[in-house]
């Protein structure tokens, strides 16, 4: 599905087109939201400089609207709508909010009846783009939208989060309860607390802990977790992490050693 909605990440839109695909194009409707120059930095152009793009993988699938792609069990994905953007130049601060377009690309994942979305985005130059999501342990990276006005074609990368671990050395690190630690991607990782299971005369109680991660464009995702007893390692994942517990003081912090899974490519079947 084509659709034109307005993204409250870019404080000045104009609204091209909605159709839906494949149809034949319609005329455009243009609908201006209300410019808000005074929005946080993060909103609007990305002050930090741009390094050289790395090479484009070749894409694993290009997908059509609503082409479900199988992936493991009854777990299926799908591109669920494209929707395209017109900037519009601030008026007062032109080269802080400069002209430019982008386009949307909403993934889904579905398994019967339990559903999970993320949002991919293609900016110009000047703005924060978002092309890479995660659903589950799957990775999303967005490579292009062609023919997006009527019929468009979304090349992408599709990956699984493996079991071995990659050759770059573990990030080691403390983490304070309540204060967000920033990992090298620029994900914060936050410590809420630890507790304890109440449990039988003779028994040992299970370290609770309660974490906080918040990627760069998403919503912050909670992890409640129940490490040992009895556990040689504390250990657990999130999407591409191995964290391991080195030490900690209880409901205070932690010292954490993280490590990398590889990412294996989902590919496309071949015809026949």
């Amino acid at each position: 599905m084509l659709v034109g909605v307005s993204r409250p990440a870019l404080p000045l839109l104009v609204l091209l087109a909605s159709c839906r695909a494949p149809a034949d194009p319609v005329p455009e409707t243009t609908a201006v939201v209300t410019p808000d120059h005074d929005a946080p930095p993060e909103l609007g152009p990305d002050p930090l400089v741009e390094e050289e793009p790395a090479p484009m993988p070749p894409p694993t699938h290009v997908l059509s609207i609503r082409e479900p792609v199988p992936l493991e069990g009854q777990t299926t994905l799908e591109i669920e709508s494209v929707v395209i953007e017109s900037i519009e130049a601030s008026p007062a601060d032109p080269e802080a909010h400069p002209a430019g377009s982008g386009i949307e690309v909403s993934v889904l994942l579905r398994r019967g009846t339990y559903e999970q979305r993320t949002s991919l985005t293609q900016l110009s130059p000047g703005y924060r783009s978002r092309p890479v999501g995660w659903l589950e342990d799957y990775r999303i990276s967005l490579l292009d939208v062609a023919d997006p006005h009527r019929a468009p074609r979304i090349s992408v990368v599709i990956e699984r989060v493996g079991e071995a671990r990659t050759d770059a050395p573990p990030v080691r690190l403390r983490v304070d309860k309540g204060q967000p630690q920033p990992l090298p991607d620029g994900t914060l990782l936050t410590l809420l607390g630890h507790g304890h299971k109440r449990t039988m005369t003779g028994q040992s109680s299970p370290l609770l802990v309660a974490l906080e991660w918040s990627s760069p464009g998403e919503e912050p995702e909670a992890q409640d977790l129940s490490l040992g007893p009895g556990d040689d390692v504390m250990r657990w994942t999130w999407r591409d992490l191995e964290i391991e517990v080195s030490a900690y003081d209880y409901d205070a912090w932690m010292d954490l050693s993280i490590s990398r899974r590889v990412l294996e490519r989902i590919q496309a079947p071949t015809a026949p």
